[in-house]
Parts: C-alpha cells; sequence; structure tokens
C-alpha cells in the first residue's frame, strides 16, 4: 500500500457505516483482526473478532457468505473456534 493509500485506512469503517454496508464493515473487521493478530496484539484482534460477529448475527450472514467465510478463515488463523449457540454470534 502506498503511503497516500495508507492515510486513507482509518476513514473507512467510517466511510462504510455511512453508506449502511455492513457486510464490508465486518469484513473489514475480519482484515483487522488478521493484521492485529499478525502484529501480536491478542486483545485488538480479539475485538476486532467480536466486532465482526457482532455484525455477521446482526445481518444474519450465513456461513457460506462472504463475511462468514471470512470469520472461519479469521478463526482458523487465530486458533479460535466457535461454539454453536454462543450468544451474540453466528453458528459456523
Amino acid at each position: 500500500m502506498s503511503d497516500g493509500t495508507c492515510k486513507f485506512v482509518p476513514l473507512a469503517p467510517a466511510l462504510l457505516r455511512a453508506v449502511s454496508d455492513r457486510t464490508s464493515l465486518g469484513i473489514l473487521c475480519c482484515g483487522r483482526a488478521e493484521t492485529e493478530h499478525l502484529a501480536g496484539v491478542a486483545h485488538a484482534a480479539r475485538d476486532m473478532l467480536e466486532a465482526a460477529d457482532a455484525i455477521a448475527a446482526e445481518i444474519r450472514a450465513g456461513p457460506e457468505s462472504e463475511l462468514g467465510l471470512a470469520l472461519v478463515r479469521l478463526r482458523n488463523l487465530i486458533g479460535q473456534g466457535r461454539q454453536e449457540g454462543t450468544k451474540g454470534s453466528m453458528a459456523l
């Protein structure tokens, strides 16, 4: 990513909220969780995973949806499985 592009990354969540693109916001949260995990910031990765989970539950994203697949990939990366029936999250 070029230096010119990097300055816009922090604006992405607000822009996606402004246009009500919850799916892309959830996917963005997954990407940020992956970045935080790879940077060794476990608490921030968990926070972003929880945010993505909440969005997925809110929009009823299925496990085969783009967001559902991003969550599965993220959980596999960070080694955190999801148990079915967990409050506030989608079952994968």
